[in-house]
């Protein structure tokens, strides 16, 4: 056996070794998330599901296994919710949906059948659990920036994902839908013209999401993108956020009722 056959063959043992500890992991949280009902965001079972999931996360990508990345990423957006003070039944339900999910894929991970399948009760699930208006992901360096929208966009009751780093951005992107992208060009590896371009390029769940782009450039124009508008770093960009955004979102709805007749 060759070193390239023999490394192969050590990522597909601990592939499976993963697959068949994510069984026990799932017991585990569903005893967590029970303990977890009439608490708040302080208590230790929080932290101890957040931590677990936040780790099922990230061994999901190290073995290539980016459903396992998806719904925990959904999970953790459900955990960190600002409309979360106080853990009911409500979220409980969610919750347990999810970790049904991925109990469902640690015996199934090699059926591309039942990855469709699974596939598509993530994406019903957000659908059905969407007490929002819209999903916004928001990739922005500045803090104060990020501060301003945050505090708009959650006025607006809208989910807000913030993120820092372009890659970990673009792979959500990819596996994610998002109803809008606000994204700064100013980002390092890879800078938010060139993430949006991935994106399209791609054409996946959000090659047709709309995006803003944010930069202290004057007179920027991106190349070869499409449903982009520029804004720039000015003393009016507080002013022309919310319009923007609310008429991106309007339009969104208009399309999606449209494309039900």
């Amino acid at each position: 056996m060759s070193s390239s056959e023999h490394i192969l063959s050590m990522l597909s043992v601990l592939r499976t070794d993963f697959l068949h500890s994510l069984s026990s992991h799932c017991l585990e949280l569903e005893q967590f998330i029970l303990k977890l009902n009439g608490k708040n965001k302080d208590c230790e079972e929080f932290e101890e599901i957040f931590r677990r999931v936040h780790s099922i996360k990230g061994a999901g990508g190290t073995h290539g296994l980016p459903l396992v990345t998806s719904i925990c990423h959904y999970f953790e957006d459900l955990l960190t919710s600002p409309r979360i003070t106080l853990f009911t039944e409500d979220f409980a339900d969610q919750a347990l949906q999810l970790v049904d999910l991925l109990q469902e894929l640690s015996i199934s991970s090699d059926d591309s059948g039942k990855v469709h399948e699974i596939e598509a009760k993530l994406g019903f699930i957000r659908q059905v659990n969407k007490a929002y208006l819209g999903a916004v992901l928001v990739l922005e360096p500045s803090k104060v920036l990020r501060l301003l929208l945050q505090q708009l966009l959650e006025n607006m009751q809208l989910k807000v994902v913030f993120m820092q780093e372009s890659l970990q951005a673009l792979q959500r992107l990819l596996a994610e839908p998002f109803d809008l992208i606000i994204v700064s060009v100013e980002l390092e590896v890879l800078k938010g013209p060139a993430l949006i371009s991935a994106v399209q390029v791609n054409k996946g769940l959000n090659a047709d999401t709309p995006v803003l782009l944010l930069t202290s450039q004057l007179n920027f124009q991106p190349a070869g993108l499409s449903g982009v508008k520029v804004l720039a770093r000015t003393q009016l960009l507080a002013q022309q956020l919310e319009p923007e955004i609310r008429s991106i979102l309007t339009d969104n709805y208009k399309n999606a009722v449209n494309q039900q007749f």
